[in-house]
């Protein structure tokens, strides 16, 4: 089983926000794998999670049958880790098998990486989750959206800066719109290429 886990902060305020990209790009995936009538969330309070158990058998992409775990940890950013070191453990999966979505600053918006391991890089999700498994040994998609000097590829001149929480709590309006929902629909498309491809795989022949 792979578990893909969408980082973001739970509840009505922060749905649109750009720190929620995580959400919203597991929300497509059950979009795309499930009929209509079958996307909606398992609220599991033991797992502190919101989760959709799914088994994918003759997938239109080439992936090879398989049971995908989507997940969307209920508790806020910075504790991530414990929802989805509670859900690993339950279901005996590896940190290997676990693919983590999240929102990036260091990337231009609506440029997406695909990274194996390695620290946090100042994202407070990722950090919780690499404290609590123990380990960086899981693979992270990277949704870019720029820093609040530089919104969406353009530098801003103003002296009065938004802070950096300030920027990632922020919503997305206007013609960002347009951006992120191309940008989810590249990750749905990466996603497919990793579990149809294999993580070695992928990353010698598309993450260039």
């Amino acid at each position: 089983m792979k578990v893909i886990v969408g980082l973001g902060n739970p509840g009505e305020k922060y749905e649109k926000t750009r720190h929620n990209l995580g959400f919203l790009a597991t929300e497509a995936l059950l979009e795309k794998w499930e009929r209509l009538d079958k996307t909606f969330w398992d609220d599991n309070h033991n797992l502190k999670s919101h989760i959709k158990k799914i088994r994918i058998k003759n997938h239109e992409s080439g992936i090879k049958d398989q049971d995908i775990l989507l997940v969307k940890p209920a508790t806020f950013m910075n504790n991530s880790g414990f929802a989805v070191s509670k859900v690993l453990n339950y279901f005996k999966v590896e940190p290997a098998d676990l693919f983590v979505i999240h929102d990036d600053l260091d990337l231009p918006f609506g440029k997406i990486r695909v990274r194996f391991g390695g620290g946090a890089g100042g994202h407070h999700g990722v950090e919780s989750i690499i404290e609590q498994l123990s380990t960086d040994k899981f693979l992270r998609i990277r949704l870019g959206i720029g820093s609040p000097k530089h919104i969406e590829g353009k530098e801003v001149k103003s002296k009065n800066h938004q802070n950096v929480d300030d920027y990632v709590l922020g919503n997305i309006t206007g013609a960002s719109r347009g951006k992120v929902k191309t940008m989810l629909h590249e990750a749905v498309k990466i996603v497919d290429q990793l579990l149809e491809h294999g993580i070695d795989t992928y990353m010698s022949k598309y993450n260039k």
